[in-house]
């Protein structure tokens, strides 16, 4: 069973029988995350490694020569993870299609190295120079791990923290604007109405604004 498929069913068997309001967030594949891509791009003076995992986390880890890695980290949502798995188990087939995979960088550049862990057989395994022509499959899935990277650098600190919370009445927050705001009505299906610090304004936050609107969850009223 693909993964896309299995977190579709998973999904499934945990609705039934007694549907509850569910919190953003993937539904986790059992056992330990395992890796479902991994591509390290080395050129010289710079690492940039991206890693998706089963649990939907994707990582980010750029090191300059010299330097502390940079790591970004985001959580996908289910919905954005079974995308994803989608596309890459479709460029795996095209990919094990090929007449060959390429497996040797070339000696200019830098160098791509690529780990697949999707589809039936064994994972694919593709090495090659970053100034090499790749075949329109190989070029595909970089696409892919490139819309993926821009997404999980560009996510805001505090976005896994806001994602995972559970709203309570009396939750003070800070908004993306650095204001601060209190938590004064929750509604079932986890929209949020805030209101503002020393202001008296309102605004009413759903769960698929909540990181855009909300920085970092201050203080709880609950576990």
């Amino acid at each position: 069973m693909s993964w896309a498929l299995a977190l579709l069913a998973l999904q499934t068997v945990f609705m039934v029988p007694t549907p509850q309001p569910r919190p953003p967030g993937p539904t986790p594949v059992p056992g330990a995350p395992s890796a479902i891509v991994d591509r390290i791009v080395e050129t010289p003076g710079e690492r940039t490694r991206l890693s998706l995992f089963s649990n939907g986390v994707a990582v980010v880890s750029v090191r300059h020569d010299g330097s502390k890695p940079a790591l970004f980290k985001r959580t996908l949502t289910r919905e954005v993870l079974v995308g994803y798995l989608v596309a890459l188990e479709e460029s795996a087939r095209q990919i094990r299609a090929l007449h060959s995979i390429p497996q040797e960088p070339g000696e200019a550049g830098g160098t791509v190295t690529i780990r697949l862990h999707v589809g039936p057989g064994d994972p694919i395994l593709m090495r090659f120079s970053t100034l090499q022509m790749m075949p329109l499959p190989v070029g595909r899935l970089g696409t892919i791990l490139d819309d993926l990277q821009t997404k999980v650098v560009a996510t805001p600190s505090g976005y896994d923290e806001v994602t995972a919370w559970h709203p309570r009445e009396g939750d003070e927050v800070e908004m993306v604007t650095g204001q601060k705001a209190r938590v004064v009505e929750v509604r079932h299906d986890g929209t949020v109405i805030v209101e503002y610090e020393n202001v008296g304004l309102s605004e009413l936050v759903t769960p698929a604004e909540r990181p855009q609107r909300i920085r970092h969850v201050l203080t709880r009223t609950g576990p």
